[in-house]
C-alpha cells in the first residue's frame, strides 16, 4: 500500500481481525471505508506470500470506483474488464501475463460469459462488492457467482439483509459451504413464516442464535459506534397535492383505473396502484399523456434548492422516477438557476458506468457516473445532482453536498439509508448532514411513514433494523379496508 495511507481505528480493528478469517462477510455500514479494509487485507496476503490474484466482482456502475481506490490505495497493477470483446480478450491475456500481485476488476454480468477463462486463473480471493446482489440464490446472477473459484471469499456490503433473514443464506453459504446447511433448513430455523396461506417470510426467530454464529464469520460496524460524525439532520415537510394531482389521485384510489389522456388504464392489483399512487404525488407529468406537469411538492422542493444554491451549497436530490427527475429539473432551470450560474447534473441509467475513453475536452465525450460526481465535487461553483437512487444510491462519494433533498422515498428503508450514505461517510467533515424529505399529506407517502415509524418493533431486526415488504402491503391493505 502507498506510505501516507491514514485509517481509522475501526478499519485497523477490521483488518486485524479479517486477516485470520479464511472467508468473511464485511458488513459495514456505507461509508466506513470497506474498499480499503478489503484491499489492507489483500496487501497483507501478499507480504505474507499467501496470495497474488484477487478478482473484484461488482455492479457495472462501481468499476471505475474500484479502480480509482484500487490506485489511490495500492502500487498493485490493476485491471478492468471492460470495452469491445477484442479490448476484453486483450484485458485478460495482459493480466494473465502480468507478474505478481494483481487485481482484476469485472461486473456480475460478466461471470458467466468469462466463467471458464476465470477459473483457469485461480484466483486466491474473489470480492463480492454489494454482495446483497446475490440475495436470490436461484438467479442465474447468483449461480454465476457461486461457480466462480476463489481459495477465499470476501463479500462486502452495508446492506448484508435488506428484506428477510433468508437474503443471508446464498453469502454465509459461499464464506462456509455446508456449516448452514441447505436453504430450506436454514429458513425454517431461523425465519417465521405467515401472510397469505402461511407461506410469507414476515419476521425472524433464534436471532440471539444467529447473532453469535454471524460473530464468526462477519465483520460489521455501525457509523454511529466508531465515527466522529454529526448525526444526520432529518426535515421533513408535508405538503398539499396539487388539485389536478388530486383528481387524479382520487381516481386511481377510488375507482382503481387512471385516465391518463386519450386511454384509461385499469389498475389490476394493490401494487400496481400504489406505484402509481406515488407517482401521481410527484408530479402529474409521471403518469398523464400530455405531459402536464403539475406538483406543489417540486414547487417547493425546486424554491429550496434555489435558495440553498444561492447560499453557496452543494445540493443532492433523489426521486426513483425518470419523470419526476425531469420534471424537476425543468424546474430547477425555471427558477432563475442558469446552468452557467449552478450547473446541473443529470444521474440516471442513461449516464455510462464506465469512462469512453475520450479526452475531457473532447465535445462528444460522455461522462460517466464517477466522472460526472468529480466534476460535480470538484467544481468550484455549487451545483445539483438530481440522481435516481437506483443509480445514485449506491457507490459514489457525494461528500461534497452536506443537503439531501429526498423528492420521493423508497419502501425499503435500507435503500433509502444508502443514498444517505453517499453523502454521510468518511470525509463528510464535521458540518452535519441535512436530508430534507418531501411527503404529500393524507397520501400513500404520508400513510407509509406513519407505518414504519410505529411498526419498527413488529418488522424485526437480525443483523439491523429492517422492513418486511409483505407486512408492509399487508398494514397498507388492512388501512384500505378499514377506510372503506
Amino acid at each position: 500500500m502507498h506510505d501516507d495511507i491514514k485509517f481509522y481505528r475501526h478499519q485497523v480493528e477490521g483488518v486485524e481481525k479479517m486477516i485470520y478469517m479464511r472467508s468473511f462477510l464485511l458488513g459495514d455500514e456505507m461509508g466506513l471505508g470497506k474498499t480499503l479494509q478489503t484491499l489492507a487485507v489483500f496487501c497483507y496476503d501478499i507480504i505474507k506470500s499467501k496470495s497474488k490474484k484477487m478478482i473484484v466482482v461488482c455492479p457495472k456502475s462501481l468499476k471505475m470506483n474500484w479502480l480509482e481506490e484500487a490506485t489511490k490505495f495500492t502500487r498493485i497493477p490493476t485491471f478492468v474488464l471492460a470495452g469491445s470483446p477484442t479490448k476484453r480478450a486483450e484485458v485478460l491475456e495482459r493480466f494473465a501475463e502480468q507478474y505478481g500481485a494483481k487485481i482484476l476488476i469485472i461486473n456480475y454480468e460478466q461471470v458467466g460469459p468469462y466463467l471458464n477463462q476465470l477459473n483457469q486463473l485461480m484466483f486466491d480471493i474473489a470480492v463480492f462488492d454489494e454482495a446483497h446482489y446475490l440475495k436470490n440464490p436461484k438467479s442465474q446472477r447468483t449461480r454465476n457467482a457461486m461457480r466462480l473459484w476463489s481459495t477465499r471469499t470476501f463479500m462486502v456490503t452495508g446492506s448484508p439483509m435488506l428484506n428477510h433473514v433468508n437474503e443471508l443464506y446464498v453469502l454465509l453459504n459461499r464464506i462456509s459451504p455446508g456449516e448452514w446447511g441447505s436453504q430450506h433448513k436454514f429458513t425454517q430455523r431461523y425465519c417465521v413464516y405467515g401472510g397469505y396461506e402461511g407461506k410469507q417470510i414476515i419476521s425472524a426467530k433464534n436471532e440471539n442464535e444467529l447473532n453469535s454464529r454471524l460473530q464468526a464469520v462477519m465483520v460489521r460496524r455501525k457509523k454511529e459506534d466508531v465515527l466522529d460524525l454529526p448525526k444526520v439532520q432529518y426535515i421533513q415537510k408535508l405538503i398539499e397535492l396539487h388539485p389536478k394531482q388530486r383528481k387524479v389521485y382520487t381516481e386511481v384510489l377510488e375507482d382503481m383505473k387512471m385516465t391518463t389522456g386519450n386511454n384509461v388504464e385499469e389498475i389490476g392489483n394493490a401494487l400496481t396502484k400504489f406505484l402509481r399512487l406515488k407517482m401521481i404525488c410527484g408530479t402529474t407529468a409521471a403518469v398523464l399523456e400530455s405531459g402536464e406537469d403539475h406538483s406543489y411538492k417540486l414547487d417547493i422542493a425546486a424554491d429550496d434548492a434555489r435558495q440553498l444554491l444561492d447560499s453557496g451549497q452543494k445540493v443532492i436530490a433523489f426521486t426513483q422516477f425518470r419523470q419526476v427527475q425531469e420534471a424537476y429539473a425543468r424546474r430547477i432551470r425555471g427558477h432563475g438557476v442558469a446552468e452557467t450560474d449552478y450547473p446541473i447534473y443529470i444521474l440516471n441509467g442513461d449516464v455510462p458506468a464506465e469512462p469512453d475513453g475520450r479526452d475531457p475536452k473532447d465535445p462528444k465525450k460522455k461522462w460517466s457516473r464517477q466522472e460526472l460526481i468529480h466534476q460535480w465535487s470538484r467544481d468550484p461553483k455549487p451545483g445539483i445532482v438530481i440522481g435516481m437512487f437506483q443509480v445514485a444510491g449506491v457507490g459514489l462519494n457525494m461528500t461534497a453536498a452536506h443537503y439531501g433533498q429526498f423528492l420521493d422515498k423508497l419502501f425499503v428503508p435500507a435503500l433509502n439509508q444508502q443514498a444517505v450514505d453517499r453523502m454521510h461517510r468518511i470525509g463528510a467533515g464535521s458540518v452535519p448532514v441535512q436530508i430534507i424529505e418531501y411527503l404529500c399529506s393524507n397520501t400513500i407517502e404520508s400513510r407509509v411513514e406513519k407505518i414504519l415509524a410505529s411498526k419498527k418493533k413488529v418488522f424485526g431486526n437480525v443483523v439491523e433494523k429492517s422492513v418486511w415488504n409483505s407486512q408492509l402491503m399487508n398494514q397498507l391493505l388492512e388501512e384500505e379496508a378499514e377506510a372503506a
